[in-house]
């Protein structure tokens, strides 16, 4: 969003330049409303998405679910080790992260032939 942008979404919608409104969470910035009640029901929420632990980023994420996809035997440990493979390092904690925060089960049972 140029800053252009920016000014207009903030005239338009209340939104407000502040440290406590405005954060930066793994490169995105994150917009909380002006009004104080809302705010805080906004922050109560983000903060209980970041206790669940780090979420892969855009980028990650897709490697995660085509590894996933090409290899879908592998643990989320030798998923992580498959990544690094491809200069990509990501911990199995955010592989897990991943699937949880999206409700994406590992199969039990192996694939019918």
């Amino acid at each position: 969003m140029s800053k252009g942008e920016h000014d207009e979404a903030e005239s338009k919608c209340g939104f407000r330049k502040s440290a406590e409104s405005i954060s930066q969470a793994q490169g995105r910035f994150v917009y909380y409303c002006a009004d104080r009640s809302v705010y805080s029901g906004q922050q109560q929420r983000r903060s209980a998405l970041s206790a669940q632990g780090r979420q892969p980023t855009a980028f990650e994420a897709i490697a995660i679910l085509v590894e996933k996809i090409k290899h879908p035997a592998l643990s989320n440990e030798a998923l992580s080790q498959q990544l690094k493979k491809q200069k990509l390092s990501v911990e199995p904690e955010t592989i897990k992260n991943l699937f949880a925060r999206h409700g994406l089960a590992v199969k039990k049972t192996p694939r019918s032939v």
